[in-house]
């Protein structure tokens, strides 16, 4: 059977949007069929969250109509990628009696166990956003990733809750509703994007995926299908930008294409060898060469120091060991030249910048680490919601109707 997948990622510097024809079976296979993005609504966001409904509005219309004319299809519904700075992680267990048949563990059995993890340590004015199930343990004896069927008296829940204040959420789905796109399950970027990004070995092993975004860092550690741990950080390409405007004196138009043409194993070139750039001078009216090492020094620190954050944060979590796989990059930020030097200095790991897989279709402008969390989003919301991911009547037949 064919099921129809669509995706927005509210990104700060862009929101992008994807829709995938997908022919489930074992393996399954995302046929992209209409991909748009814009980046017309900056400033209505902030580190994630959205902060103005209005105009945020006209620009996701924007793109909803044209995935509508490339797929010609209505969209009605999509998972919808969350990204506040505010999203919080943590590690939750229950503990239920089994109540099904013959005393085996039922699907309603699981269910419960789920329901009271999301009740644990829950702050006030947030909501479940997801229960991520690390194992199930039946009688404190056997350990499953599925228990449905085991035999036994009580069944425990390990998991991982990610949280997020519930006035995020009303925001993101009155900005969807607003243009008459109902929000089919929110979803947690990096948890999307890392499913679009990870492979099965760096998975079963344990592995650090850290997207750099515009406004955020966001990071977790992944676990076989679970969540160890993750983090949020306030800092990321913005703020690398905001670096080159202040140190060398340029326009952001300037610090931003100087930031995109970065090499940073230019970082340590001898003067006499290096090149320079020529850019304007802010605020000046006038233009002066800049030397190359001295951009990719600017832009190394920050990301340098943005790692070290992380490392940082890991250790204090205990977290040291939990990545044998390595590390892996992706967002916007992923695109810096050199990066993963910076991360296997830092973390004295395997590191790799990633990029979408499993993707077939309209796939040339979109194999790019900006577009791992929309792939992300179609692949994790089609392997955990399946019975949102609907067939809709053809655009154009309606448009006729009407």
């Amino acid at each position: 059977m064919n099921l129809n997948v669509i995706a927005i990622d509210l990104g700060s510097y862009n929101l992008r949007m994807v829709s995938a024809k997908v022919e489930s079976g074992k393996e399954a296979k995302f046929e992209i069929i209409g991909r748009s993005y814009t980046g017309k609504h900056i400033s209505s966001t902030n580190a994630g969250n959205i902060v103005n409904i209005e105009k945020i509005k006209n620009p996701l219309k924007e793109i909803v109509q044209e995935v509508e004319l490339m797929t010609g299809r209505e969209v009605v519904k999509a998972f919808v990628g969350v990204s506040s700075n505010l999203i919080k992680g943590f590690p939750v267990s229950s503990d239920t009696p089994i109540q099904g048949k013959h005393k085996t563990v039922s699907e309603e059995d699981i269910k419960r166990a789920m329901e009271m993890a999301k009740a644990v340590n829950m702050p006030k004015e947030f909501t479940s956003l997801h229960i991520i199930p690390y194992r199930f343990i039946v009688d404190n004896q056997g350990v499953y990733e599925n228990p449905l069927g085991a035999k036994g008296s009580r069944l425990k829940l390990e998991a991982y809750s990610v949280v997020c204040p519930k006035v995020v959420l009303n925001n993101i789905a009155s900005s969807c509703n607003s243009i008459g796109i109902v929000v089919a399950k929110p979803i947690f970027e990096p948890l999307a994007a890392a499913e679009a990004a990870l492979m099965s070995n760096e998975r079963e092993a344990g592995v650090l995926y850290i997207d750099l975004g515009y406004e955020t860092t966001q990071n977790i550690i992944v676990k076989g299908n679970g969540v160890k741990h993750l983090f949020i950080q306030p800092f990321a390409s913005k703020h690398i930008t905001s670096d080159l405007m202040e140190v060398i004196n340029v326009t952001q138009e300037d610090a931003e294409r100087l930031k995109k043409g970065v090499n940073l194993s230019e970082k340590n070139l001898e003067t006499e060898l290096d090149e320079g750039v020529e850019v304007k001078v802010a605020g000046a009216g006038t233009k002066k060469i800049v030397r190359k090492s001295l951009i990719a020094e600017v832009v190394w620190a920050r990301v340098h120091e943005i790692f070290q954050d992380i490392k940082k944060d890991l250790a204090l979590n205990n977290m040291e060991e939990s990545y044998p796989a390595g590390v892996v990059i992706g967002g916007g930020g992923a695109n810096l030249t050199g990066i993963e030097m910076v991360a296997k200095e830092v973390f004295g790991q395997n590191a790799r910048v990633a990029y979408p897989n499993r993707i077939e279709g309209l796939t040339e402008e979109i194999m790019d680490p900006q577009w791992l969390t929309a792939i992300g989003l179609l692949q994790f919301g089609y392997h955990y919601f399946p019975e949102e991911c609907i067939l809709k009547r053809s655009f154009f037949s309606r448009l006729f109707k009407k």
